[in-house]
């Protein structure tokens, strides 16, 4: 297995970011991965382009708000003469919201969660082999799944001063 990432021009090869007036920050970039394998699988090489989006509010002392989504397009090459055709899957990601509130500045914080089902939500029995390819864990691509339907989650993290260090803690749900 062979894993390869290119992009067009070199401005792409970091998150481009356009700050507005105020606390509002907008970022993109586009990332293109691509793995090729040998002979063994009905594949020859699958591919991902993403776009991710973020925008994210901040509201001062108390805390911020980020939304992110994307769109990412998924491409696997057949392996020649093999039974898996060349198949191309593409649309936006799901869409999510996290906001964080300064219970106690620079000591608490409260993050709510929450994912809007934007992205893909049916796929065509043909579509399942690029799709179980990208979503692998041992491959690592960097959008794993183009839609996973809606959810929410809320927690609380903090840190308490240790001497020069801090000592740290988090849960969520």
């Amino acid at each position: 297995m062979r894993r390869s990432a290119a992009v067009c021009v070199a401005v792409l090869v970091t998150a481009s970011q356009v700050t507005a007036q105020g606390p509002v920050e907008f970022t993109s970039s586009l990332l293109y991965e691509r793995y090729d394998f040998e002979a063994g699988l009905p594949y020859s090489a699958v591919s991902e382009l993403s776009v991710p989006l973020t925008v994210a509010l901040g509201l001062g002392r108390w805390g911020d708000l980020t939304v992110s989504g994307g769109f990412a397009q998924v491409s696997l090459t057949g392996e020649e003469g093999g039974s898996t055709s060349d198949q191309t899957v593409s649309g936006l990601v799901d869409t999510e919201a996290r906001l964080s509130v300064n219970v106690v500045p620079d000591r608490l914080v409260f993050l709510a969660t929450g994912s809007i089902p934007t992205g893909i939500e049916a796929v065509d029995i043909e579509e399942q082999p690029a799709l179980a390819a990208v979503s692998t864990e041992v491959l690592g691509f960097s959008s794993t799944n183009l839609g996973m339907g809606g959810n929410v989650g809320a927690g609380l993290a903090g840190a308490i001063p240790a001497g020069r260090l801090a000592l740290g803690f988090a849960g969520s749900y």
